[in-house]
């Protein structure tokens, strides 16, 4: 056919976040009478289509194509009133959007009441319950996963799972089978549990000769993660300036292939659960390091087997809830909303994580400064000696006290006496003050440095979420 019986249309899409909607777009509008291509745009919300200009648009069958998958299509742009940002800048003004607020509210509430359980459980010291160690059984690390799913790492893999959550769900769910949404989310599974037992196996052969390696990279892919969680969660919002942005997969390892049946879109899937294992919190580390001393390919692979399927049991809930929600309509377009606001959380809570980590400013040093008088939680060090000594305690609910104020040029000796640290609080960094990490053991344990310039230093945990300060003058 010749280009000029070709004729171009745009039409506007509702629904589309990313780029692996934009593909799915494509191919829907694609099986179309008449329809010689598509080019679908997240950041403009549209589809290109190249039709024969002897034949009109059937918008009704194209509409009937995409809505299976969650999507709709009109010939008219779409209202800027499902952009749901609330708070705008114009003209060198704040605006304050108060319908958009309340379409929002309903979510705001429930993803806070969410966000509360993720606090409460993260500081309830469950977790000093079930500590692994070199020589744990692979028992107390399928525990100690199911702890971490439910806590830790439902900040950056729970994330993820959310962030993926529409994608697949648009593109596996059918009327006739619910249970079949739930393939990707198994095969994600199933590649974190293979990468979890290769990995496991090589850390325990490689041994200690990686633990710094391991413990230096973390920060910086966790910061990296925090970030795109953050931009996805806002697409997901239909945030109209993060849809601009795309977070694109190369074609061969992308969640939706233009040209491949079902069975082959699951390998999408699961290299995302492999991926996954680079996503580490500070339980996963913890595992890490116990399985790098166990000095034995088999039992590090076992017990990181189980590890992982711990954490996977937990995350599993979030799976689940996901593919419910898509099946009730009523239902599905408020999940998202959810959804897409606890990504976002997640997303800044794991960015001000690792700023904590590098000892950068951080919503932490707000939060102190409505908290800067004096308290039980801190404590002013006498310097009259040559030496001076901090006390402080690290148990399952962080450290106490958690502010310092010592001399610079005098010595110091830091006594920390571990009464049930437990994940990332086992060990502290403190940047500018002293090299690598001390990794606490049970009992008393001693750092000694000496302070050279005066500021504010943070020390915290080697995940950032457990911290304090030591102030030098």
């Amino acid at each position: 056919m010749s280009k000029k019986k070709d004729k171009q249309s745009i039409l506007y899409v509702d629904g589309m976040h990313c780029a692996a909607c934009e593909v799915l777009i494509e191919k829907a509008v694609k099986k179309s009478p008449g329809i010689i291509d598509a080019k679908a745009s997240t950041a403009r919300g549209e589809v290109v289509i190249t039709h024969d200009s002897k034949q009109s648009l059937d918008i009704s069958t194209i509409n009937e194509s995409v809505q299976v998958n969650g999507y709709s299509i009109s010939t008219s742009k779409l209202d800027a009133s499902s952009d749901l940002s609330f708070i705008t800048f114009s003209n060198n003004q704040l605006l304050f959007h108060q319908d958009k607020f309340n379409k929002l509210l309903p979510a705001l509430l429930i993803a806070g009441v969410l966000i509360f359980g993720f606090y409460w459980l993260s500081e309830s010291g469950i977790a000093a319950q079930v500590m692994v160690s070199e020589t744990a059984s692979w028992t107390v690390f399928l525990l100690f996963g199911l702890v971490a799913g439910a806590s830790t790492c439902a900040a950056l893999v729970g994330g993820v799972l959310l962030s993926l959550s529409k994608t697949w769900n648009d593109r596996f769910k059918t009327a006739n089978n619910k249970f079949s949404a739930l393939l990707p989310h198994g095969m994600f599974y199933v590649g974190r549990l293979a990468a979890f037992a290769v990995v496991g196996g090589l850390l325990a052969y490689l041994g200690t000769s990686i633990q710094s390696t391991v413990n230096t990279i973390s920060p910086f892919i966790a910061l990296f993660v925090g970030g795109v969680m953050a931009l996805l969660g806002l697409q997901m919002l239909n945030v109209k300036w993060a849809q601009r942005y795309k977070i694109v997969l190369p074609k061969q390892l992308s969640l939706v292939p233009a040209n491949s049946d079902r069975s082959n879109e699951l390998y999408g899937p699961m290299l995302t659960g492999v991926g996954s294992i680079l996503l580490p919190c500070g339980m996963t580390i913890t595992a890490f390091l116990m399985v790098i001393n166990s000095n034995s390919f088999t039992t590090g692979a076992l017990n990181m087997v189980a590890f992982g399927l711990g954490t996977a049991l937990s995350l599993s809930l979030v799976s689940i809830a996901t593919v419910g929600f898509a099946f009730k309509e009523k239902y599905a377009t408020r999940f998202y909303q959810v959804a897409g606001l606890l990504v976002v959380f997640f997303g800044f809570y794991t960015i001000n994580a690792q700023l904590n980590v590098f000892g950068l400013p951080s919503a932490n040093d707000i939060a102190g400064a409505f908290t800067s008088q004096p308290s039980e939680n801190s404590q002013a060090v006498l310097s009259n000696q040559s030496v001076q000594v901090m006390s402080m305690e690290a148990s399952a609910y962080g450290y106490s006290p958690a502010s310092f104020t010592v001399q610079s040029g005098v010595p110091v000796r830091w006594e920390i006496n571990n009464t049930g640290a437990s994940g990332c609080t086992n060990a502290i960094i403190a940047r500018g003050l002293f090299d690598g990490q001390v990794n606490l053991k049970a009992g008393m344990n001693v750092v000694e440095f000496t302070p050279q310039k005066k500021g504010n230093y943070k020390f915290s945990c080697w995940m950032g979420m457990v911290g304090g300060s030591i102030i030098v003058t």
